[in-house]
C-alpha cells in the first residue's frame, strides 16, 4: 500500500466532503460548535477550500470543499500536506473513492530523484 494511504481506519478522523449545494444539510448534521464555526470562518465549499474542525481534544475532523464538480479527483490534490501529518482520515461525503484517491495521491507526489528536501513524508 502507498505510505500516503491507510488500512486502518480505527483511529481516522472524518474528512467531510461537500459540494455548495450539499453545504446546509451537511452543516444540519454537525454539532453546533462545528457547524457555527464553519459558519462564522465564511466556509463556502468550493473547490479545494480546506477547513479543519475543532474538537475538545484538539481538531475533531475537517471540510474539504469539492465546488460544483464532485466527481473531480482535483479538490482532493492539497489534501495530504493541507492536512496536519499523521493524522489518518476517513472519507465522508458524496463523492466517488477512486476520485478521491487519485487525487489524494497525485497530490502526495513528489519527485525526489535529485533533490532530497527536508520536510514532510
Amino acid at each position: 500500500m502507498l505510505d500516503c494511504l491507510s488500512a486502518d481506519a480505527t483511529a481516522a478522523l472524518p474528512l467531510h466532503a461537500v459540494t455548495p449545494e450539499g453545504l446546509e444539510a451537511m452543516l444540519a448534521g454537525l454539532p453546533p460548535l462545528e457547524a457555527g464555526f464553519l459558519r462564522a470562518s465564511g466556509f463556502k465549499a468550493k473547490a479545494q477550500e480546506l477547513r479543519l474542525l475543532p474538537g475538545g481534544s484538539g481538531i475533531s475532523g475537517a471540510v474539504l470543499g469539492l465546488g460544483a464538480e464532485a466527481d473531480s479527483p482535483y479538490a482532493f490534490g492539497g489534501c495530504p500536506f493541507g492536512l496536519p501529518e499523521g493524522t489518518v482520515w476517513r472519507l465522508e461525503g458524496p463523492v466517488a473513492a477512486e476520485s478521491a484517491t487519485l487525487g489524494w495521491c497525485l497530490g502526495a507526489y513528489r519527485f525526489r530523484r535529485f533533490k532530497q528536501e527536508a520536510g514532510r513524508a
